[in-house]
């Protein structure tokens, strides 16, 4: 295990049972998941008439992840969506 170095992805720690898990460069994700966003967005709007819209903030903010499962991490960008009325 001494000759292994880590890459940033996940790391077992010898003498126990804990995994650690990172994200190398997670802004590279933001692209897809602004895409689900998008899609999330366009289902909200749809399932609530043509005469809302939805309006989202904190797009602007950086991709974070957190800790999914014992060896999954799920990214996301905190954001807030809003319903409104057309017009």
């Amino acid at each position: 295990m001494q000759s292994v170095q880590p890459v940033g992805r996940a790391q077992f720690l010898p003498g126990s049972n804990r995994v650690n898990l990172s994200i190398v460069k997670p802004d590279q994700y933001r692209s897809a998941v602004i895409d689900w966003i998008a899609v999330d967005s366009r289902e909200v709007s749809g399932q609530i008439g043509e005469n809302y819209a939805v309006q989202i903030d904190g797009l602007q903010r950086p991709v974070d992840w957190v800790r999914w499962e014992q060896l999954d991490v799920m990214l996301f960008v905190p954001y807030e969506l809003e319903v409104i009325p057309r017009g």
